[in-house]
């Protein structure tokens, strides 16, 4: 796979880590908090429609490149200012650890 154009990289994303912590009832819970803000291209790769739980929901996977962020993992997400992105896997663009391809789903609230 070839690296991004000069230029490319131009939606600015933030990175969310994933921060644990406890409720009120002794469970637990997960939130997530701005690690760093990136430059990335976004670019949609697959739609569909499934009928799951007796409703209709839609899958939007993106691939997402960045430059490579250290200690980027798949359990972090990516946001813009009004989408949200889980990552599902990462791929090293082009073999010298200078870009990363997020495998992504779109969150639709």
């Amino acid at each position: 796979m070839k690296p991004p154009a000069t230029g490319a990289l131009r939606t600015r994303l933030t990175l969310l880590q994933p921060l644990d912590g406890l409720d009120d009832n002794g469970g637990f819970t997960q939130s997530y908090v701005p690690l760093a803000s990136l430059w990335g291209e976004i670019v949609p790769t697959h739609a569909r429609d499934r009928f799951r739980a007796g409703r209709m929901e839609v899958s939007i996977t993106h691939h997402i490149t960045l430059r490579a962020f250290a200690g980027l993992t798949g359990e972090m997400r990516l946001a813009t200012a009004t989408r949200s992105f889980l990552i599902h896997g990462l791929e090293d663009v082009d073999a010298l650890a200078r870009f990363v391809l997020c495998h992504c789903e779109e969150i639709r609230p």
